[in-house]
């Protein structure tokens, strides 16, 4: 099969995929080029070195990339690593000899390289795996083209939030406030002052004179949680907000995460599934508005796999963990998640959820918020038993000052 035939993809497409060939044998680059440059542009390297001046000025226009494994200096395992870690989108392809099969053998199992090309060649024989990873190389360059339209969509979507929303969120935050001023006082004169019979007195309960009290103080969190939230979504979106991305307030972990439990929306029945501890004390710097968002987005998650799997609870847990770390660990016992899915969950626009509700936007804005206060977020699950994300995040230092929150 000719390189040109039997793809999805466009011949002129396939032409002008460039392929970089790494190697310090001139007549490997010479008999290559014959036999590829009519299906291909064809560019040549003769160390790690020049492949990577190469890239560094053309990477854009190379879709793979081929280098023997033996050259002087760095090997072609080292190149595709470098390769990989600068270049991702970039298909990587390694000719060895036979002598070399193991080292080649362990980068396809790392995922270093796609695919290893043994020496000598026979030009016809290597027509198939360079043709399937430029056709690897033409699909992925699709899906981001749809993720860059996707994304400029969500920056329509992200501006049209911003004004429709920041006016009444702002005047609840108001009202909560003058109501948080003037509500315990007309609590306990309307109970003093009631002029009805004895008989006919229904005096509010401990516990709903103290729902009252805290509604104020609950609805001001929020709202200024949703502000917030607006912000963080045009910053991602290519808007600059100056002030609106303070990661450095020092607040109470297990106090910020008990706090984003109680204020989730969610059924009587619902909550009777959650179960909530967390180590007082345990402060950190960051954001506590965007850490209650980010443990909201799990919360919920984890309430889907629940209902979807028709039983199973959640445990949502604050604790140290080992030198100088704080562990926020949310578990269900719901639908678990396909060992093929686990991988990709933090991609934007993936989604593991059956009913297509979700845009896959959160678990990877959850990813990039906790990295940028310095801590980490991973998933560990087993489909059919369990899921559970944790968050692992540096503790603030000891300064004496009393924790925000």
């Amino acid at each position: 099969m000719r390189p040109d035939e039997g793809s999805a993809h466009h011949p002129q497409r396939r032409r002008e995929t460039g392929i970089l060939l790494v190697d310090d044998e001139e007549l490997a680059h010479k008999y290559f080029g014959m036999y590829f440059r009519m299906y291909y542009r064809v560019f040549g390297a003769g160390s790690a070195e020049e492949a990577l001046a190469l890239l560094a000025e053309r990477g854009e226009e190379i879709g793979v990339i081929i280098s023997d494994q033996r050259m002087p200096g760095m090997s072609g395992v080292e190149l595709l690593e470098q390769t990989r870690r600068l270049y991702p989108n970039i298909e990587r392809l390694l000719a060895t000899a036979y002598m070399d099969i193991d080292a080649a053998v362990d980068a396809v199992n790392r995922g270093e390289v796609r695919a290893f090309l043994p020496k000598p060649w026979r030009m016809e024989e290597i027509e198939a795996p360079i043709a399937q990873a430029v056709d690897h190389y033409l699909e992925r360059q699709d899906e981001l083209a749809v993720m860059q339209h996707r994304l400029d969509a969500m920056r329509q979507l992200a501006s049209f939030l911003a004004h429709e929303l920041r006016t009444p969120l702002s005047a609840i935050s108001l009202a909560a406030i003058s109501s948080q001023q003037f509500l315990p006082d007309l609590i306990r004169d309307a109970q003093a002052h009631r002029r009805l019979p004895d008989a006919e007195r229904r005096p509010l309960t401990k516990e709903q004179a103290r729902a009252l009290e805290q509604a104020p103080e609950r609805v001001r969190r929020l709202a200024e949680r949703s502000q917030h939230l607006i912000s963080l979504l045009l910053i991602n979106a290519g808007w600059n907000e100056p002030g609106a991305t303070d990661l450095g307030t020092r607040f109470d972990l297990g106090q910020c995460v008990m706090r984003a439990v109680e204020d989730y929306p969610c059924e009587e029945a619902e909550r009777r599934l959650i179960e909530c501890n967390a180590t007082a004390g345990l402060s950190v710097l960051g954001s506590p508005s965007l850490m209650a968002s980010i443990i909201a987005n799990l919360l919920k998650n984890a309430l889907r796999a629940v209902h979807a799997a028709g039983h199973g609870a959640i445990r949502i847990g604050v604790r140290p963990h080992g030198e100088g770390l704080a562990r926020v660990e949310v578990h269900d016992s719901g639908t678990g998640i396909p060992t093929e899915h686990l991988e990709r969950i933090f991609e934007t626009f993936v989604t593991y959820a059956d009913d297509n509700t979700a845009m896959g936007l959160g678990l990877s804005f959850c990813k990039r918020e906790v990295e940028r206060i310095g801590g980490t977020l991973r998933c560990e699950s087993e489909e059919g038993k369990y899921t559970r994300f944790l968050i692992d995040l540096p503790l603030a230092p000891t300064t004496g000052a009393a924790p925000g929150g």
